[in-house]
């Protein structure tokens, strides 16, 4: 199981207007085409931490994928992955976007981040749910880069 999530724009809208997670949407739609078990779950501003934990502990995942942008939603996304590590460290963290795509090592070096999905993502979550599956390794799964040995390492 894999969870898709998101942490708000606060407060949850821009200019008064609500907008759907689109990045999101896209990993989930490769996903289904494929029939991968997968939630999408958003941390909305009326959310607390730990409702928001409760809902993704219920879904049972063994990844937790987070679309991080820089800036406003940075912070909540770092405090989401400390409370999600601290309370469910066999739950692998991925992130992805822009943020953890322009900074690669920094992002993996946060001991709560598993591994960074540099660049679009599609390709890279679908060959990680069929990892999960037991499909393929994990090794060469296309833009899914991870610390080893204190060095990045670029499937």
């Amino acid at each position: 199981m894999i969870v898709l999530t998101e942490p708000c724009i606060p407060p949850s809208d821009v200019f008064g207007l609500k907008y759907p997670p689109l990045a999101l949407a896209c990993l989930a739609s490769v996903l289904r085409r494929e029939g991968h078990d997968f939630r999408l779950l958003v941390h909305e501003s009326h959310h607390t931490d730990e409702q928001w934990l409760a809902e993704v502990l219920a879904a049972k995942p063994e990844v937790v994928g987070f679309s991080v942008f820089m800036g406003y939603k940075l912070e909540t996304a770092y405090r989401l992955s400390a409370l999600l590590r601290a309370r469910a460290p066999h739950v692998k963290i991925l992130w992805g976007g822009v943020h953890p795509s322009v900074t690669v090592e920094e992002t993996l070096r946060d001991p709560n981040v598993d591994w960074v999905c540099d660049g679009p993502g599609e390709t890279t979550i679908l060959e990680l749910a069929r990892h999960l599956r037991g499909d393929r390794p994990l090794e060469g799964i296309r833009s899914l880069a991870r610390l080893v040995d204190d060095k990045v390492e670029m499937s």
